[in-house]
């Protein structure tokens, strides 16, 4: 952190900037790393926020970027990357599986719920022991 502020060599999204500020005012950051390049099931991957040592993945999904189905069908064209909805969710799909089987716990978390339920939010990433692995 440099004069109050969170300092990584990657833009933080403004979701992410709220999740990372409330694990350091909670303590709870130690450990964890914004966009960490890591290798899953051969391929290259940078977690929004990744502890090795306790193998633990954050991802943070942006409703545009990622397609909130609660949002977007599934046929939806993302005309920032050039992709249907569906094409953006099976790679998510895939890079969580993957982080998966290489041993990781994963908590997903939509902007969505970041900005209408962050209390809720807070109360998942404080249980990180109690994270499941995602399932599809």
């Amino acid at each position: 952190m440099e004069n109050g502020r969170i300092k990584t060599k990657f833009k933080l999204t403004k979701p992410h900037q709220k999740v990372k500020q409330f694990m350091i005012d909670e303590n709870i950051y130690s450990g964890f790393e914004s966009e960490k390049q890591i290798k899953a099931n051969n391929r290259f991957y940078h977690p929004d926020e990744i502890n090795k040592e306790k193998m633990l993945i954050i991802e943070i999904f942006g409703d545009y970027w990622h397609c909130n189905p609660s949002k977007f069908n599934s046929e939806y064209i993302n005309k920032s990357v050039n992709k249907i909805a569906k094409e953006i969710w099976k790679y998510d799909r895939e890079k969580i599986s993957n982080y998966k089987r290489e041993g990781y716990s994963v908590l997903v978390i939509w902007e969505e719920d970041i900005n209408e339920n962050l209390e809720e939010i807070k109360k998942k990433i404080r249980r990180k022991d109690k994270w499941i692995k995602y399932a599809s």
